[in-house]
């Protein structure tokens, strides 16, 4: 049975089947909506799985068996694989968090064919703090990479964000520059071995939107292609000449941006 719930920022635990209402950025939902509904179709050891109702609805029973097949896989890839990777690597998310409940939310809806997925720091505070939260520990992806395989890819990059709300934010109350922020998140999909097969790689369309406009400055971000090519393949020279510690190093830092990593490459000996 289908109930619906909105959210007042009181815990309860989520329950298979249920729909909830949740705020959604316009400027990546296809349709450009500011809320949807979703049900809970999974519920694993690490997420909750909602799916929208809009997508949902509008398949045919062939098209949500097949949803619900490679949803499957991304559930046991995401359980088994992105987070305890990510986890051990970097530190932990904020858990249980501000929903109090150890799962994230993972919410799979139709967003513009440009997003993979989203994260937006808004939803872990409190409605009096953001009026648009939905008060948890949550990513946005695109249902189409359930569909094509490259929603591991998209998980894998949001969940670190997840991360360095927890260790920049909140554990040390500074908000990271976006570029870096965004370059350890591109260094997780490498973490998790989705760049092992080049040609079918993240790191391939990276580096092709880098040498597109190879002149894009490193830490002015515009969220385009050619900012992502130019950050990943910093991270990859940075970890590759001065070791992943530096990395890591950099987000357990109380200091942000360059002068974190100039902190981390002093306290490494490389400085």
């Amino acid at each position: 049975s289908i109930f619906y719930i909105l959210y007042s920022g009181t815990a309860s635990a989520d329950t298979l089947g249920q729909t909830a209402v949740f705020n959604i950025d316009p400027q990546y939902e296809y349709s450009g909506h500011s809320r949807i509904s979703a049900a809970l179709r999974k519920v694993s050891d690490k997420a909750n799985w909602y799916v929208s109702d809009e997508y949902w609805n509008g398949a045919s029973t062939t098209e949500q068996l097949f949803f619900s097949s490679e949803l499957d896989k991304l559930v046991s890839e995401f359980d088994t694989r992105i987070y305890p990777t990510e986890v051990s690597f970097w530190g932990s998310e904020w858990n249980p968090g501000i929903d109090n409940d150890p799962r994230i939310t993972v919410l799979l809806t139709r967003l513009i064919d440009r997003a993979g997925g989203y994260y937006d720091t808004s939803h872990e505070y409190q409605r009096s703090q953001a009026a648009e939260s939905n008060e948890r520990e949550m990513v946005f992806i695109n249902t189409s990479g359930v569909l094509n395989g490259r929603a591991k890819i998209f998980l894998a990059h949001e969940f670190q964000h997840l991360i360095s709300f927890n260790q920049k934010d909140r554990l040390r109350n500074i908000t990271e520059d976006i570029w870096l922020n965004e370059a350890r998140s591109e260094y997780s999909v490498r973490l998790n071995g989705y760049d092992s097969d080049f040609e079918s790689s993240n790191l391939r369309r990276r580096t092709i939107a880098f040498l597109e406009s190879p002149s894009e400055p490193l830490a002015e971000w515009k969220n385009l292609a050619p900012d992502y090519g130019a950050i990943t393949l910093f991270v990859h020279y940075l970890t590759d000449h001065y070791g992943e510690k530096v990395l890591v190093d950099s987000l357990k830092s109380y200091k942000d941006g360059i002068e974190s990593l100039n902190e981390a490459l002093r306290a490494n000996r490389f400085a």
